[in-house]
């Protein structure tokens, strides 16, 4: 009896090791609120019976109680739950979320930062709970989301057909047709005008150079002869400021149209490289830029030290983060009149884009969760999808969190003249629908910085050369390929800093690596095309 019964539990280990993600069930006993016609919810259905779910995240109190805010009721009124939050440090995420794993004691719900190697591994040993195969019927907002992230099928092929993941989408509506990289380069308005320059939404690499050679020469910004910075930021936007359009492929292995090559290989990215050289050889970029940690390049911007700062801009970056702390820095300064921003072409006026994913991070479930559980949290994610719920996320509760007065919002503030702590707001803000999107349309953004950036956006697509995602191999799991990993930003800085011929320099470093990428090229090749 007792070899019967161990040969049993044994065969039941064996079938759960190869049973995948969890399936997610249809039948919950909870009762959801309709959907109308524009994707909204109806509320005269509640949720009988009330849930609660743990979730992890970055930007959460577990100590802080959420009860009395006006966005929580609302919230709970039509989805009778409670969160038990679970705070994650961002310096720590990846790590927690692996212990989490691997220990089996991931929350509910988690707020993960996206591996595919990983996700893979995960859904083939039952880790994750499989959202229900109706979900695209039955949570259509939220289905919405996640088509529009462009990686839907990708992650459903992984395992069958189910989907256990929700990536975020960054934009739902997109600026431009094709989803784009964000990089600009900020510059001392005030300055330039000073000098009598006028930039638009586009500048060539060369007439970008000249401004920061004048504002060094003839120090608009008062700091001193010699001691204003022309150009500022880290390595890698200063080689997609002045490499990338020589070749938007230098870091990457990618299809050429015959046949996958390494982009580091090609004779276009040693161009880039020399041009890189060339220009900080004129002394217009800060000579320190391979030694930015963090965001020291910002500190030099907005302490007046620097002319052109090198970053990404969304809408939300320029019209409230950017220039926010400019203003923190310049109390007696206007933002919007001292710093603009504009998108580097190369010297024929052509934008040399990269088609970037439409999603970051990622919510994932614990296979141990029940169906009603699960129903509940992705209810709420349904409605959060919506254009009402992203307005209750980021603005909360006419009356308790804001006044409208005609077309204008007015934040309540507390005594600090700050919006008080939302815990609502810090856990559903990056899910499912990422601020960038909520930029395009938020109502308490001034309607001209707003377009300031969308003008860039579009003055990009305009004239672009745009670098497409490839999903085959961007999806593809292989041996060689999943083991492959060669810093090619600082293999450049290498090359750039030292004292050897340039040229000699990068070919020593291409055939040092070799070994390295030859295996995956075959690899490559042979599972995508069959060569």
């Amino acid at each position: 009896m007792k070899k019967a019964l161990s040969l049993i539990l044994a065969l039941i280990i064996i079938i759960s090791m190869f049973a995948g993600c969890s399936k997610g069930g249809k039948g919950s006993s909870s009762i959801a609120p309709s959907k109308d016609p524009n994707g909204t919810q109806n509320t005269e259905n509640k949720f009988e019976k009330k849930i609660k779910f743990s979730a992890s995240s970055v930007d959460v109190d577990a100590n802080a109680s959420y009860l009395d805010e006006a966005r929580y009721k609302k919230l709970n009124e039509m989805f009778n739950f409670e969160i038990e939050f679970v705070p994650v440090a961002w310096d720590t995420w990846a790590e927690r979320d692996r212990i989490w794993i691997n220990s089996g004691d991931m929350p509910d719900v988690m707020f993960w930062d996206f591996n595919y190697n990983d996700y893979v591994k995960y859904t083939k040993q039952g880790i994750l709970k499989a959202l229900p195969a109706d979900y695209t019927t039955k949570y259509p907002n939220l289905a919405s989301v996640i088509n529009r992230t462009g990686v839907e099928d990708f992650l459903k092929n992984v395992n069958g057909g189910e989907l256990c993941i929700i990536p975020n989408v960054i934009y739902q509506t997109p600026i431009t047709e094709i989803p784009i990289d964000s990089n600009v380069a900020f510059y001392r308005k005030d300055w330039a005008k000073k000098l009598g320059i006028e930039v638009g939404p586009t500048i060539t690499m060369d007439e970008l150079c000249k401004l920061a050679d004048e504002m060094i020469k003839k120090d608009p910004g008062g700091n001193g002869a010699g001691k204003t910075i022309g150009i500022t930021g880290p390595a890698p936007s200063v080689y997609f400021s002045f490499l990338l359009p020589f070749n938007n492929r230098y870091a990457e292995i990618y299809n050429n149209g015959t046949e996958y090559v390494y982009g580091p290989y090609d004779d276009s990215t040693l161009e880039g490289i020399k041009n890189v050289k060339s220009v900080l050889n004129t002394g217009v970029i800060d000579q320190d830029f391979y030694t930015v940690k963090g965001n020291e390049y910002r500190d030099k911007f907005y302490a007046g030290k620097a002319g052109i700062m090198l970053s990404g801009c969304s809408v939300s970056h320029y019209a409230v983060e950017f220039t926010g702390q400019f203003k923190e820095a310049n109390p007696n300064l206007d933002p919007f009149e001292s710093m603009g921003i504009t998108a580097i072409t190369d010297n024929k006026g052509v934008y040399h884009a990269q088609n970037g994913v439409n999603f970051w991070a990622s919510s994932i479930f614990n296979a141990d969760m029940d169906d009603e559980k699960m129903d509940r949290i992705l209810s709420i994610m349904d409605y959060i999808s919506t254009e009402e719920g992203q307005k209750l996320v980021y603005l909360g509760v006419e009356g308790e969190d804001y006044t409208k007065n005609g077309d204008k919002y007015e934040m309540k503030l507390d005594s600090e003249g700050k919006a008080p702590i939302s815990q609502m707001k810090n856990y559903y803000w990056t899910k499912p629908i990422l601020p960038d999107d909520w930029a395009l349309h938020d109502p308490t953004i001034d309607e001209s910085a707003r377009k300031v950036v969308i003008d860039v956006f579009k003055a990009k697509e305009a004239n672009m050369n745009v670098a497409m995602l490839d999903y085959n191999y961007t999806f593809l799991s292989s041996p060689e390929k999943n083991n492959f990993a060669v810093n090619v930003s600082d293999a450049i800085t290498q090359v750039l800093l030292s004292k050897g011929d340039l040229e000699a320099e990068w070919a020593k470093w291409k055939e040092s690596v070799r070994p390295k990428v030859e295996p995956v090229l075959k690899e490559v090749n042979e599972q995508l095309l069959k060569k």
